[in-house]
């Protein structure tokens, strides 16, 4: 959809041949928003040059800003393929490009409904950010209670199989985010400059409001980030003494039946020995063994090797 502002109404417009010196909105998918680009007055290069590219950017081009966000729904189990939202933005105009347009238009509509105001390009691009992070905070914080559940489970040793697989899962999740919120403020730090001077003041204060619950939700992940890491210490930690624990127990082992090897070793050499014409030889030879056994195991005990 195509409307012109006036005033802080809008109203559709149906022909674009009767434009007029006023100020424009184009919500539109790629397909219309092509064969609309002479309305816009955006050149087609710089069109097709925009729309290669999906990662999260700012570009200050003469006369006009362009800006690229991907829709990242942080809730959804794999954070793939988002929806890319493109905004063109000029003296006059104001062109939002994505393939589903509905959650735009929904935004549009909040926009134009609200109470004593009126609709400006700057407050549907500060609403857009808005809607896009508003129930971040809050899942993030579930995260966290995810991230203390697991901490339990490692560090109590209860339901340890599958410890690592969440560890995995978490610091992929939290990167994605880490580099998501990044990638945002160095978009709200492009629009703060303002460089084409296309921000009214009003649109650049609520910018930097923007910016500053972004920063929180950045430094947030990074939190998680650093608790995830410890975690997985902890797990690595719980690893080794269970491994050295084992260690133990077959060192101990062996140090019992070394003696034993040994006897088996001496009497199996191929000599002649005296003990071999002794009538209790074979019972001296098990009794010997059984009592460095007992020793061994009493010696061990009482210094808590095992």
């Amino acid at each position: 959809m195509i409307y012109e502002v006036e005033n802080g109404k809008t109203k559709v417009i149906e022909n674009q041949n009767s434009k007029t010196e006023g100020y424009y909105l184009g919500i539109l998918s790629p397909e219309k928003a092509f064969e609309s680009l002479s309305f816009f007055q955006i050149p087609p290069t710089l069109f097709e040059h925009v729309m290669k590219n999906p990662a999260t950017r700012f570009e200050a081009r003469e006369n006009i800003d362009v800006f690229c966000i991907p829709t990242i729904k942080i809730t959804a189990p794999t954070l793939s393929d988002p929806e890319v939202v493109y905004f063109f933005l000029t003296k006059n105009s104001l062109l939002v490009v994505c393939t589903e347009t509905q959650n735009v238009q929904e935004i549009f509509q909040t926009t134009t409904s609200m109470d004593g105001s009126f609709f400006t390009s700057e407050r549907l691009i500060s609403n857009f950010f808005e809607d896009i992070t508003h129930r971040d905070a809050e899942y993030l914080e579930k995260i966290e209670q995810e991230i203390n559940i697991l901490e339990d489970q490692v560090l109590l040793n209860r339901e340890h199989k599958d410890a690592i697989h969440k560890i995995i899962y978490f610091r992929k999740k939290i990167s994605l985010l880490k580099r998501y919120y990044e990638q945002l403020l160095d978009i709200f730090d492009s629009l703060e400059e303002n460089e084409n001077n296309l921000l009214t003041a009003r649109a650049l204060r609520s910018f930097k409001i923007l910016d500053g619950r972004i920063d929180r939700l950045y430094h947030s992940t990074l939190n998680l980030s650093d608790y995830v890491s410890q975690i997985r210490e902890a797990y690595q930690s719980e690893v080794d003494i269970n491994l050295n624990q084992t260690m133990k127990i077959f060192t101990v082992l062996t140090a019992i039946f070394f003696p034993l090897t040994l006897i088996v070793g001496w009497y199996g050499m191929n000599l002649k020995m005296p003990e071999y014409n002794w009538a209790f030889g074979y019972p001296f030879v098990i009794l010997i063994s059984v009592v460095i056994i007992v020793a061994c195991f009493l010696y061990f005990k009482k210094h808590k090797w095992f």
